[in-house]
């Protein structure tokens, strides 16, 4: 009845009917769908009458769904690539709208991360088994995740896409680089294990790490490069009394990250198996020391003892005290060990291999497999109005977002924990 008054509204703008008519059109078109059965203007069609509480709450878009979809919808896209779970229900709500192929680029198994309720984990699953329906395409970051998604969601397809990295601009693998000694003002005898990424108190090993440090050999030095709080991780590289061999350093540009890596002589990786997502995981730095042709030492979790060890590119020990760290890292450089040297000798052979221009072949072909073009649900014209709606609308939702990471709105999903980098 509104619609009606405006548009026998003598001051309504020949702009604003057609606005109201295409709105009127769209919202006929989606009633009539929904009568019949089909899923339309972004809701998930299910047999209501049957759903309990708990599986409307799992369906239930919040304002980062909505934010997400709208956003969406507004670019009008020919293909929707969705990264991570937080993200797929805005996505297949996308996809339901502008009718076009959606993939599903799975980064973290989030139903098994460690920090979760076992009802938030709950939660996640019966989201997640829903939603890979709508999806074309499903890609996981390595086999292993295949695997266990494969074994957790039976009848769907895998394809895996491994987080490697392209090497920068002017890097040659296997040229010596000593920048990390320069800037910290080291000796040339003094032997360098570097890890690089989020300086994180869960699940990375990295307080045992820094207490390790004092039963290291002494020409050992520890270089952590990242970002997380520095003036808490130094207090614990004070408590450990390694004030001189354990240095914290800035993250840099990723465009300068490889060559910094090259200067180390061993990266480590000790991630800890404190649930299943960690026991299955592939760091970005996995690749990055791959890429600079670093010799990594790394803790036996399932998919490091693969991409290290099984393929020489360096050891894997069990490492979850301090302990076991310390004797890990002065087995690596015990000075009859040839370990670092053969790695080198395997990574100039085969890091090409863990390259993302060799990756980026199965992205290819899972894009060349789409449709070539969509098919319209709404007439052309309508679809535009439609649009310029949504568009109007967006900042709208912006606000909320910025509001509820902010704690101002309460939404339905599970509360947001600590998750693993990729």
């Amino acid at each position: 009845k509104q619609r009606q008054r405006l548009l026998a509204d003598p001051k309504t703008t020949p702009r604003q009917r057609l606005r109201l008519r295409a709105a009127g059109v769209a919202r006929r078109a989606q009633w009539a769908a929904l009568m019949s059965g089909a899923a339309t203007g972004g809701l998930l069609t299910l047999p209501m009458r049957r759903l309990r509480k708990s599986n409307i709450e799992v369906f239930s878009a919040n304002v980062w769904d909505r934010a997400i979809a709208k956003r969406v919808a507004y670019y009008d896209p020919d293909v929707i690539h969705v990264h991570d779970l937080p993200q797929l229900y805005g996505g297949v709500l996308a996809k339901r709208q502008v009718n076009v192929p959606l993939i599903y680029d799975s980064h973290e198994n989030y139903t098994e991360i460690g920090t979760l309720s076992a009802a938030d984990k709950r939660f996640l699953q019966v989201r997640e088994t829903r939603l890979l329906h709508d999806c074309d395409h499903i890609i996981t970051v390595n086999r292993a995740h295949a695997a266990a998604m494969l074994e957790q969601y039976p009848g769907h397809t895998f394809d895996v896409i491994q987080n490697a990295t392209d090497l920068p601009v002017g890097f040659a693998r296997g040229r010596h680089d000593d920048r990390i000694r320069k800037k910290l003002g080291l000796p040339a005898d003094v032997k360098i294990l570097m890890y690089q990424g989020w300086f994180s108190e869960h699940g990375r090993g990295l307080l045992e790490l820094i207490e390790a440090m004092a039963k290291v050999r002494p020409e050992v030095h520890l270089v952590m490069m990242g970002y997380g709080d520095f003036e808490r991780f130094g207090r614990f590289v004070r408590n450990a009394g390694c004030e001189g061999r354990v240095h914290l350093m800035e993250p840099v540009p990723w465009q300068e990250l490889i060559h910094w890596s090259a200067s180390a002589d061993v990266g480590i990786i000790p991630y800890q198996e404190v649930d299943k997502n960690h026991t299955i995981c592939s760091p970005n730095k996995l690749f990055e020391f791959i890429a600079a042709g670093l010799p990594i030492l790394a803790n036996d979790l399932v998919f490091l003892r693969y991409a290290v060890q099984d393929q020489g590119f360096g050891i894997v020990r069990r490492m979850t005290t301090p302990d076991e760290m310390a004797a890990a890292v002065n087995a690596i450089f015990a000075s009859d060990s040839d370990v670092i040297a053969r790695a080198r000798e395997r990574l100039l052979a085969e890091a090409w291999k863990w390259e993302w221009k060799e990756e980026q072949k199965v992205l290819r072909a899972i894009y060349a497999r789409l449709p070539a073009a969509k098919v319209r649900t709404l007439p052309r014209i309508v679809a535009k109005e439609r649009l310029r709606t949504l568009g109007d609308m967006v900042p709208d939702y912006d606000a909320q977002l910025r509001a509820a990471m902010a704690g101002d709105v309460v939404a339905t999903a599970p509360k947001r924990s600590e998750t693993v980098g990729r």
